[in-house]
């Protein structure tokens, strides 16, 4: 793995005896820790303190994706076969799972509010979730017209955007869809900012988007990072569950909360815009869900 050029490029280098790293992902409890994936489907762990590299597994495939779920008990692994292999923390292969009705894999990420939910999107635009504990699956939706490019959770929703300008949501609680949007550009990349309700999506273009998810109609900001190149992917420090002001527990109780909160926005970009939205094109879409049943009130919800 080769080091950057130039000696004002980069904070510091680590020098690893490894050839053609396509992917990598730190670890939710332990900044110091690294997973790296290879495109002969070798996976290793690297610890930043003391240096120390240590080869713990081999996959069939080459690896696209890595992430760990919230509390490191697991590793999500996408390979270029479009499998997904879930690993135990010594990086031993326990499960696999494959979206349904879909020989591709476009992007896969874990809950990091809840350690047990691991979503996926493939160049059809199809969306898939999964219980890892159980390996049941829990939601197969076709979202997208095209490819879905990146996937993200934040409280009871799980969002995906796509190279197709679309944005679209779930409720975990219902699993119902709450939003489709469609934008005025193509998507890459997709990114909620801890602890509020604003995330940041990227485009082909070279822009960076700040959005209200409650109301999503016009950016708050837009800047233009990198004219005409795709921004292929964003993302902001990681704040523990128990540090997000706005996060609530993701149970199987149907409860009332919505996103009235008083939480202001608080991006960082710097250009406010006009709308971006066209008119929906869902009705091209053909839905399909797996049999699951919604999530009923409680007794006390229902009396009222």
């Amino acid at each position: 793995m080769n080091s950057p050029v130039g000696g004002d490029d980069y904070i510091e280098a680590f020098d690893l005896d490894v050839c053609h790293v396509t992917t990598g992902a730190f670890s939710s409890t332990n900044s110091n820790n690294i997973a790296f994936g290879c495109e002969n489907g070798t996976m290793f762990t690297y610890d930043l303190n003391s240096k120390n590299l240590i080869l713990r597994s081999s996959l069939p495939s080459g690896i696209q994706h890595l992430d760990f779920s919230n509390d490191d008990r697991t590793i999500a692994v996408g390979c270029t076969n479009s499998q997904i292999v879930l690993c135990d923390h010594t990086l031993k292969p326990c499960a696999s799972f494959l979206i349904p009705n879909s020989p591709t894999l476009a992007c896969m990420t874990y809950s990091k509010l809840a350690p047990h939910l691991l979503a996926a999107g493939s160049r059809e635009g199809i969306l898939a979730m999964w219980d890892t504990e159980t390996t049941d699956n829990l939601l197969t939706q076709r979202l997208h017209t095209g490819k879905v490019a990146d996937i993200a959770f934040n409280n009871n929703l799980v969002c995906t955007v796509g190279a197709d300008g679309r944005f679209s949501s779930f409720d975990l609680r219902s699993y119902t869809k709450t939003a489709t949007l469609d934008y005025d550009c193509s998507f890459c990349s997709l990114a909620f900012l801890p602890g509020c309700y604003e995330m940041a999506c990227s485009t082909t273009s070279g822009q960076l988007r700040s959005y209200d998810i409650r109301n999503m109609r016009s950016p708050l900001r837009t800047f233009l990072a990198n004219a005409n190149v795709p921004i292929r992917k964003i993302a902001f420090p990681q704040t523990r569950f128990e540090e997000c002001s706005c996060c609530s527990p993701i149970t199987s109780t149907y409860t009332n909360k919505s996103y009235d909160e008083d939480l202001s926005a608080s991006g960082d970009f710097s250009i406010v815009t006009d709308s971006s939205l066209k008119p929906s094109r869902s009705a091209d879409l053909k839905t399909s869900y797996p049999a699951i049943t919604p999530f009923q009130p409680t007794a006390s919800e229902a009396s009222g």
